[in-house]
């Protein structure tokens, strides 16, 4: 009478009074206790051999065994085989393909398909994929799941295939059906990415909203990006010149500095393979902007140029606006401010004149930084006032928030100034925007340092620094000296 029954299924069981638990993959210590209990060669190796392996308890026993028995192979060489899928392990497959004899013949194919997924995906995304609308695609899905060949996540409604899986599905696609895939892959989420621009733009919480979507969705985003890095002809130009566009907001905030010269140095590329006037333009903006931030001064210069070189022929200012701005600010930089001023004001004019503007405030927020250079300190806080002014009236909370701490260095009242260091913080971390969150802690480590507190100087100063670092900005090493010089000082002398 005391006798129980354990049974595992692929197909889920449903008897009246049976107990139901969900067998999940093994949690990452259990993992490396049974790798290194068969294989204990593998030493530090195991974390990357489990990862690889899905921590899934076959796929784990099988590898172990291929390490115990290859002995005269090294561990890296065998982890390479795994991951490049040279060494195969026969049991997982088995177990794979008896699972997919229970599906359609149609299902099976569109298995396969899954590989091209890096990351968790919602069912949308599959009719893109698959090519075949929201009926057939549920269809599908519960016959995989039903055989618990892939995962559904109830609260966020996203399915995930297993690692074992996608690499046993990506395996077994052709070169010409991977790329194929690829671009259907790539156009879907490039359409994702649209939308997270487009809420963005909208300002205010969309602005959140825009990032909790990227996000979700980041993993797909940065497969297809990758691949769309590479193109052989108009149609994957054209697509790789948009696809860079339609991430340039919410990528700002997401991206490290090298990952973004690298996305739009292949926009230029793709832009120039089109020869198409508006994508070159955007496409050197772009690049252009963001060399001058990282002080590639001489190639943010010749950039811009090009742009107004090519705007000239239309006698389009507003075309070339951004690219003025940028000019003037790098002008100024090099004592050119006069001339900095003309620039900013004639792209201020043109910018205005089109609607655009986001970027208006950008270039009041650049002609507050000429008149500092010019030590007109009354005009320099007019136009950051003007700025912050015109960001919230677009709900330009990004723009609010730099001009708001630019502000704060001219303020006299200190206390005041740290008032609008902290504003501009919250707004910076309610819209996730680490890059300005960073720039406004430093400002109030200088401005606590400069007051004589250095305990507080170094305290915001190393929750800067953890930032700069984790994005590689140019400033690190610089920012870490500061606070290395501040924490010198508090050695009391011998």
């Amino acid at each position: 009478s005391n006798c129980a029954l354990i049974s595992t299924a692929r197909r889920p069981i449903n008897l009246p009074g049976l107990e139901l638990f969900a067998l999940d993959s093994l949690p990452e210590e259990s993992s490396l206790e049974l790798l290194l209990k068969r294989a204990p060669r593998l030493g530090s190796y195991a974390a990357d051999a489990a990862e690889f392996c899905g921590h899934l308890p076959l796929a784990l026993e099988v590898f172990a065994q291929a390490v115990y028995y290859n002995t005269l192979t090294p561990i890296p060489e065998l982890l390479h085989r795994l991951e490049t899928h040279r060494v195969r392990l026969p049991a997982v497959e088995s177990a794979i393909e008896t699972s997919m004899y229970y599906l359609s013949e149609r299902t099976r194919g569109r298995l396969l398909h899954l590989g091209v997924f890096p990351g968790s995906f919602e069912h949308a995304a599959l009719c893109c994929i698959w090519q075949c609308d929201h009926v057939a695609v549920l269809e599908a899905l519960q016959e995989l799941l039903n055989i618990s060949l892939i995962e559904w996540n109830e609260l966020t409604g996203r399915f995930r295939l297993h690692d074992v899986v996608r690499r046993y599905c990506d395996f077994r696609v052709d070169e010409s059906t991977r790329d194929s895939l690829s671009l259907r892959h790539a156009e879907y989420y490039k359409r994702v990415c649209d939308s997270t621009d487009e809420l963005y733009l909208k300002g205010g919480d969309y602005i959140t909203r825009a990032l909790l979507l990227f996000d979700t969705e980041r993993a797909n985003i940065e497969a297809a990006l990758q691949r769309s890095l590479t193109f052989s002809d108009k149609a994957a130009a054209r697509l790789t010149v948009e696809f860079v566009n339609s991430v340039l907001y919410c990528g700002r905030s997401r991206f490290n500095v090298r990952k973004r010269i690298n996305l739009l140095e292949a926009q230029l590329g793709a832009a120039r393979m089109l020869n198409s006037k508006n994508a070159l333009i955007s496409a050197l903006t772009n690049l252009g902007a963001l060399c001058s931030d990282v002080n590639e001064s001489e190639r943010a210069i010749r950039l811009f140029e090009e742009v107004i070189e090519l705007a000239k022929d239309d006698g389009d200012d507003c075309r070339s606006a951004s690219a003025v701005s940028n000019l003037a600010s790098l002008y100024r930089k090099r004592g050119r401010t006069v001339e900095a001023i003309q620039l900013h004001q004639k792209a201020l004019k043109a910018q205005e004149a089109e609607g655009d503007l986001r970027n208006a405030v950008i270039t009041l927020n650049s002609i507050a930084w000429d008149y500092v250079a010019l030590e007109d300190i009354q005009k320099c806080v007019e136009y950051f006032k003007q700025s912050i002014e015109l960001s919230r009236k677009i709900d330009d909370r990004r723009g609010e928030s730099v001009s708001l701490k630019d502000l704060a260095f001219f303020i006299s009242d200190r206390s005041k100034a740290l008032a609008l260091l902290d504003e501009a913080i919250r707004i910076a971390r309610d819209i996730t925007d680490e890059k300005v969150e960073a720039d406004a802690l430093m400002a109030q480590a200088f401005m606590l340092e400069q007051n004589g507190d250095i305990f507080g100087a170094i305290d915001k100063g190393e929750a800067a620094s953890k930032i700069f670092t984790r994005l590689e900005a140019p400033n690190a090493a610089l920012v870490a000296q500061a606070i290395a010089e501040w924490r010198q000082r508090l050695i009391p002398e011998k």
